[in-house]
């Protein structure tokens, strides 16, 4: 008896992550990625405790470990008088069964495609997705050089901009432009003479908004930068910054960050060169996330502002999804689709709006409101860190 077989469409971290996935559970596995070599876009992402319980499930913990830098805390400064505010402690693996880390896009698109490799996962590259239809017993992706594959489940794991949703499970559901553009990148450590003022990470706040510093290696020799701006109107999809935004941006945080008390953080700025650029989009809370046989999951059904978080959850998604089909069985896809959505869709949606009010606290604010911020900023980081540790402790397989 033949094995079902699971078509993923998109070849980044949610789609490899989700291949490991269903290989672990015996499924036929075959990734379809629209572009004709293995690429992300981005700079470096946190990885909570959430992410490297199942990093660890997949397999490529150990991997992502030799190359990301281990995240103890984050610490919350004031970037006008210096003052430490708070911190978000992940060096918690006592309570909440791991740590945290930092680790470039590529890095970990690289362990994921690295543990893909080791089981002969099939991976086919420039691969654009133009059909989907479905019959009783299979559904069938059609792709624009004429290749064709069928299979007994489909999943949508092609990001924000989903081919998979906009061809078949929802073309109405299209991403929203938030107003607020994030600008990142990565610098060398040795280009900073001044003391760091923090040990892993930093988020660092003014009245003028949110400035993120981390490093991103094992070797502690990069750093990754971001910032968000607002900007009414952002009509492009680019992640690369024309010659002019790069320009803009440096003068923009030049002048924003221009009264620092902390002297690393004006050499930050005047070595940031290697720059990246995003208009922040997200999905409106009521589009489909499945339709017959394919599904969604990760960016695809619940893109949101970025929020620390983004990479659990598409990880999570993964092992969930997996789960469902390994206790259920393939029979019926669209059944263990509507499980999933019933399971995940109330908490993605409280996570969205937790990252848009946290983004709209990261922009300019009134000098009385940010000391009010400032002072309660303390005590806000230890009252939350209880429900921070439950969230973090939370496994996806023990809830079904």
């Amino acid at each position: 008896m033949s094995r079902p077989r699971a078509i993923i469409v998109g070849g980044g971290i949610s789609g490899i992550a989700a291949a490991l996935a269903f290989d672990q559970i015996g499924l036929e596995v075959v990734v379809y990625e629209l572009r004709t070599v293995p690429a992300t876009v981005g700079g470096a992402v946190n990885l909570t405790p959430t992410a490297l319980r199942y990093l660890d499930h997949l397999g490529v913990l150990d991997e992502a470990r030799n190359l990301a830098a281990e995240t103890r805390a984050m610490e919350v400064f004031s970037i006008d008088s210096g003052r430490k505010l708070g911190i978000v402690d992940f060096d918690r693996a006592d309570k909440v069964g791991y740590g945290a880390m930092r680790i470039t896009r590529w890095d970990l698109l690289s362990c994921l495609l690295a543990g893909a490799k080791k089981r002969d996962i099939n991976i086919q590259y420039g691969a654009k997705l133009v059909e989907i239809t479905e019959r009783s017993d299979k559904v069938t992706a059609k792709f624009a050089d004429g290749r064709r594959d069928s299979g007994d489940l489909l999943i949508g794991a092609d990001g924000i901009f989903s081919a998979t949703r906009m061809k078949y499970v929802d073309p109405g559901s299209k991403p929203v432009y938030t107003g607020c553009v994030a600008a990142g990148g990565i610098l060398r450590a040795d280009l900073v003479k001044s003391p760091i003022h923090f040990k892993d990470a930093a988020v660092n706040l003014s009245e003028n908004g949110m400035l993120v510093t981390a490093y991103c290696n094992k070797e502690r020799s990069n750093l990754y930068i971001a910032v968000t701006m607002s900007k009414p109107d952002e009509a492009r999809e680019g992640w690369t910054m024309t010659d002019q935004e790069a320009k803009e941006t440096k003068k923009y945080m030049i002048q924003r960050y221009a009264s620092t008390s902390i002297p690393c953080i004006k050499e930050i700025i005047d070595h940031w060169d290697d720059q990246f650029y995003w208009p922040v989009r997200m999905l409106e809370s009521q589009g489909s996330w499945w339709k017959g046989r394919v599904g969604l999951m990760g960016d695809a059904c619940h893109a949101m502002p970025p929020n620390g978080e983004s990479v659990g959850f598409c990880l999570e998604d993964a092992v969930l999804l997996s789960t469902l089909f390994q206790r259920r069985g393939c029979s019926s896809p669209s059944a263990i689709f509507q499980e999933f959505e019933s399971l995940r869709r109330h908490e993605m949606e409280q996570a969205k709006e937790d990252a848009l009010v946290r983004w709209g606290s990261a922009g300019k604010v009134s000098w009385l409101r940010w000391k009010v911020r400032e002072l309660l900023a303390p005590w806000y980081f230890w009252w939350t860190q209880g429900g921070r540790d439950a969230v973090f402790a939370k496994d996806v397989r023990t809830m079904i």
